[in-house]
């Protein structure tokens, strides 16, 4: 079943694209609700026992966009809309999984830390833990520490994020955690920063530019000045998520080489 599309043309003067959604890697009807977008007409597609749509635009080349939840968003570049025919194209979306969870109950068996980053139970977003870069005080003078997730493997893969929360009580505007990417482990990338926020805080990224990469470096690094030291970074409830037939099941080859 559909929901009734917002058709903005008369039918007779405008193209109509109609089709099925299913899972791309079960082939199974998508069981969450997908919205659509093509123009200014838009549609709520509803799981069923047909999971269909229809969409109306004016003649000429059109984008369709789908969204549901629990799947990585999908556009359909160069659709060609006739005034009066009908186009089926059935659509397959890829979903999303989690490739990485950790809550830091469970030690660093998923890091490698420098010094003093570890394991600090005083301050956490979920018990009993949380990763921190000083977990027996202040974080030192000049500090530049970072505690570095395992490479993943992430060929195949798109849509990647890395979500996580973070407390961040540091001498504000001087001293920073910073979550930096690699494809290389050699040439780092920041993405985002924290200064000055003593209170647990969402974060949430979008890491597009890991996508497909053989070999994907995260990390966060805390950099400070010689002023003010204080409490630090504390950073737990990880997750890095992507899209792909690696979904439905995590394989052993998701670490890099020289990892497991």
């Amino acid at each position: 079943a559909y929901a009734a599309s917002i058709d903005v043309v008369a039918p007779g003067s405008s193209g109509r694209v109609t089709g099925e959604l299913r899972n791309a890697n079960t082939g199974s009807l998508l069981a969450v609700p997908a919205v659509l977008q093509l123009g200014s007409s838009a549609t709520l597609a509803l799981p069923g026992e047909q999971m269909l749509y229809a969409l109306r635009a004016l003649p000429g080349n059109h984008s369709l966009k789908v969204s549901a939840e629990g799947y990585a968003p999908l556009e359909v570049a160069g659709l060609n809309l006739v005034a009066g025919q009908t186009q089926v194209r059935n659509l397959n979306l890829v979903p999303i999984c989690h490739l990485i969870e950790d809550s830091a109950s469970s030690g660093l068996g998923n890091f490698s830390a420098q010094p003093p980053w570890g394991i600090g139970t005083t301050r956490f977003h979920s018990a009993p833990a949380a990763f921190t870069d000083s977990p027996d005080g202040d974080y030192a003078a000049n500090a530049d520490t970072a505690l570095t997730l395992v490479p993943l493997d992430l060929r195949d893969v798109s849509n990647v994020h890395l979500a996580f929360q973070s407390w961040c009580d540091t001498e504000a505007g001087f001293d920073r955690g910073r979550v930096e990417i690699s494809t290389n482990g050699s040439v780092w990338t920041e993405v985002w920063s924290c200064s000055g926020s003593a209170e647990w805080q969402p974060v949430d990224l979008d890491l597009g530019a890991l996508d497909d990469a053989a070999s994907a470096h995260i990390r966060f690094r805390l950099t400070s000045d010689g002023a003010v030291q204080r409490e630090g970074w504390s950073i737990d409830d990880l997750v890095v998520t992507g899209a792909g037939a690696i979904c439905g099941g995590t394989p052993d080859g998701l670490f890099a080489s020289g990892f497991e």
